[in-house]
């Protein structure tokens, strides 16, 4: 289940969202970024392994990678959507 919260004029402005199997201690949070594309070229090419290549989303594209304690941490663009991104 997932919830969109409006935080002032942003949309949205907080996403908040249980998996169906929840994994303790473990936690997502997503960025935005200018172009997702190229922050992942960066990342990869410094040796950051992606969960996986970029995948186009209704606003952009989006990335995620895990961290050394299996957290997931998001990157998106709104570069299908720019009216929506800051």
């Amino acid at each position: 289940m997932k919830v969109l919260f409006r935080v002032g004029d942003e949309t949205p402005g907080l996403g908040i969202g249980v998996p169906q199997a929840p994994v303790a201690g473990v936690q997502k949070v997503w960025f935005e970024v200018p172009d997702a594309r190229a922050a992942a070229d960066e990342l990869s090419s410094k040796g950051v392994r992606l969960s996986s290549p970029p995948f186009e989303i209704p606003t952009g594209w989006a990335f995620e990678l895990r961290d050394p304690w299996g957290n997931v941490i998001g990157f998106t663009d709104y570069t299908l959507k720019p009216a929506l991104g800051r």
